[in-house]
């Protein structure tokens, strides 16, 4: 504040009697609005007595009760101005200070009300700030780093991320040694999961259980890692959380003897199982260690962490093919999240449920969206990322183009999600729009991420963008063999190499690559109607017209779930199996171009027209 300012505002000040300008003082303290019997059980004064003083200050335009109806603070007092407040605090001395800001943090702690806790801290490192060195300091220092840690957790609770790591921060400063600090680098950690800032997660997280383990203190490893295992989980970095957690998991110890080791063994069967699901990892392994997970999780009754892992062993059984089991697991877990409100398994349920299959994509466009919807009200900011790729994928399927690039326009923090899986939707895009251009950058930003990290779990893999690159802009031959290997060697094949798989198998009529195709399609009951059609398809080729009926009736069901790029595939493929004279094989061809047109996937059509 200039002096010149200052001084005139220390001028109105010293107006008042010595009585009310130590009153507005220690309303200073309390802060820029402040109730009325707040002030005056901090000064141990009646309340009328304290109102009647404020009535008669707020005449000289000092501070002013608030009537705004719409506020929550409506009847509070307020200073007029924020620096009238800063001069009034800055002629306190410092004793006096520091006795106030003690005073109104320890009322503020007996009213027992969560929402003060960042209230609380604030005075008492206030309070520490008046403080000069001494055993009182330190024993004020210990009180400031309570309530910091109580912030923090309070701050946790309510998904105000950015405000855990401020606090923490705030709390580093004051700290003296490791052993104040560790407390808060967990905090910065459990923060740094949920606002995908990696370097946060590995730094603090490595200082909290380095920290634990030089000091031999069991329990508090086993805190941190369980912490930083779930944040790099929930930042998808699968590896990591693997290897991380795997000895622990591996070990003898008893699993259930605490809560931390209990959740270390849930969040490592999802990690291990994450990787098992892309083939990196063994799915019979994965489903040991989800029972591992369960018996331990069970016998502490964490619910929270039961579900979690109901979902991981819900997804094993779906990408085994075993999708009743699957089915109805989720929906055993998906009623217990909603039951006991756990947000994010609400969200993570769902939207693993409609990735098994089993479900029609307009059911599963509305799953995804009350995901994303659960997500938002909590006030989540990765698993949104994560929903709104999985609707622009599924829009691709549908064949609306345009709203899948909605969705992803809609991404704010696209740092968040799979670097990969945002890019699919735009490679299918952009080649069945015929944008080669667009898609070339497209392979340049899949190529980069790969070499950054070619360990990463990205789901949607290099291979699968060679595929659908190929199939329309290249050799379709080269094409299949890279679909045919995807769905051969990962599991997650399944749902990104299937359009390119169909198209290349299909578009030369050529009867191997579609003996090739129903082979890779069998460990996919997901794709059961589909690969139907390629059987009855087969028998087409090998001269059974009987099976033209029920193709057609198979063709027609697939673009009625819509899944309308699918469809027009499978209408011009069907084609080509036919003889020239027959009816039935410029009916289905045009159908497929007519469609293909009126959409303007010109990708498509070029393609068909190159051979």
């Amino acid at each position: 504040i200039p002096e010149s300012l200052r001084a005139v505002i220390g001028a109105r000040l010293d107006r008042f009697s010595p009585e009310d300008r130590q009153l507005i003082q220690d309303a200073a303290v309390v802060g820029q609005s402040f109730e009325a019997h707040a002030l005056a059980a901090v000064l141990d004064m009646d309340t009328d007595i304290i109102v009647k003083r404020l009535d008669s200050i707020a005449t000289r335009q000092v501070i002013s009760v608030i009537r705004d109806e719409r506020s929550p603070e409506r009847g509070q007092y307020q200073f007029v101005q924020s620096l009238i407040r800063e001069v009034a605090l800055s002629r306190m001395s410092k004793d006096l200070r520091r006795e106030r800001h003690l005073a109104v943090a320890s009322y503020m702690e007996n009213l027992d009300e969560p929402e003060l806790a960042m209230v609380v801290a604030s005075h008492y490192l206030d309070a520490l700030e008046a403080s000069p060195n001494g055993d009182d300091r330190t024993e004020l220092r210990g009180n400031a780093l309570d309530a910091l840690d109580n912030a923090a957790r309070r701050a946790s609770s309510v998904q105000a991320n950015e405000q855990v790591a401020s606090l923490s921060h705030k709390a580093l400063s004051v700290a003296e040694d490791d052993s104040e600090r560790v407390a808060f680098w967990v905090h910065l950690a459990d923060s740094g999961g949920r606002t995908s800032d990696r370097n946060a997660v590995n730094q603090y997280g490595r200082l909290a259980i380095d920290h634990y383990k030089t000091a031999g203190d069991e329990p508090g490893e086993w805190h941190a890692l369980s912490v930083m295992g779930h944040a790099l989980a929930e930042i998808y970095d699968w590896h990591e959380a693997t290897e991380l957690l795997q000895p622990i998991a591996d070990s003898e110890v008893d699993l259930a003897s605490d809560p931390a080791l209990a959740r270390i063994a849930a969040t490592h069967a999802r990690a291990y199982s994450i990787l098992a699901l892309d083939a990196v990892r063994d799915v019979e392994t994965g489903h040991a260690y989800t029972e591992q997970a369960l018996r331990a999780t069970e016998r502490l009754r964490m619910t929270p962490e039961i579900v979690e892992t109901l979902v991981t062993r819900a997804s094993l059984l779906g990408m085994e093919g075993r999708l009743v089991e699957a089915q109805v697991m989720f929906r055993g877990a998906i009623a217990l999240a909603d039951q006991h409100q756990l947000y994010r398994s609400q969200s993570r349920a769902r939207n693993n449920f409609l990735a098994m299959g089993g479900v029609d994509i307009e059911t599963a466009l509305k799953t995804e969206q009350e995901a994303l919807e659960i997500a938002e009200r909590a006030g989540d900011r990765i698993f949104p990322v994560l929903a709104k790729q999985v609707i622009a994928n599924l829009k691709t399927h549908t064949g609306d183009f345009d709203d899948a690039l909605g969705a992803l326009a809609d991404i704010d923090n696209p740092e968040a999600g799979y670097g990969m899986f945002m890019l699919w939707p735009q490679a299918k895009i952009h080649a069945w729009r015929g944008e080669r251009d667009q898609l070339d950058e497209v392979m340049r930003e899949v190529i980069e991420i790969h070499a950054a990290d070619p360990e990463r779990v990205q789901f949607a893999e290099t291979g699968d963008f060679k595929a659908v690159r190929e199939a329309f802009f290249g050799s379709r031959a080269d094409s299949f063999q890279h679909a045919v290997h995807q769905l051969k060697h990962r599991i997650m094949g399944g749902f990104f190499a299937v359009d390119s798989l169909v198209f290349a198998a299909l578009a030369d009529g050529s009867p191997k690559r579609l003996d090739q195709a129903i082979e890779s399609m069998n460990p996919w009951p997901q794709h059961d109607e589909l690969r139907n059609c390629l059987l009855r398809l087969d028998e087409v080729a090998q001269g059974d017209f009987a099976m033209i009926d029920p193709l057609e009736r198979g063709i027609d069901a697939i673009e009625n779930r819509p899944e309308v790029p699918l469809a027009v595939t499978l209408w011009y493929g069907a084609g080509q199996y036919l003889p020239e004279d027959h009816p039935k094989r410029s009916e289905w061809i045009e159908r497929s171009k007519s469609i293909a047109a009126e959409r303007g996937w010109h990708g498509f059509l070029e393609a068909t027209e190159s051979g």
